[in-house]
């Protein structure tokens, strides 16, 4: 099974940029991983993680579209299936449904 999970996260923009964060996250996500090692048995073993990405409101706009292109007039499963991303890209890009 495989989930995404979506964070927000507030930061100074004169110490720092959401890349560099990201990286940061990263970095602290192995080191935790690898700490809780023996913890994992309980929860059905060890996840993997992928990297953390930042998703900016213009790309999210972008994308927002392209799936409402790909999407108009579909109401099959595929396109019901895309439709709480498409609706999660609209949220971060501040648009109106």
């Amino acid at each position: 099974m495989k989930a995404r999970l979506y964070i927000d996260i507030k930061f100074s923009k004169r110490a720092t940029d959401a890349e560099s964060l990201a990286t940061a996250l990263d970095n602290v996500m192995d080191v935790g991983m690898s700490a809780l090692d023996d913890c994992w048995g309980d929860y059905g073993g060890k996840p993997t993680i992928g990297k953390f990405l930042v998703l900016d409101t213009a790309q999210a706009a972008e994308h927002a579209e392209e799936l409402d292109r790909l999407m108009d007039g579909q109401e099959d499963e595929l396109a019901l299936s895309l439709a709480p991303i498409r609706d999660f890209l609209r949220q971060v890009a501040g648009l109106k449904r």
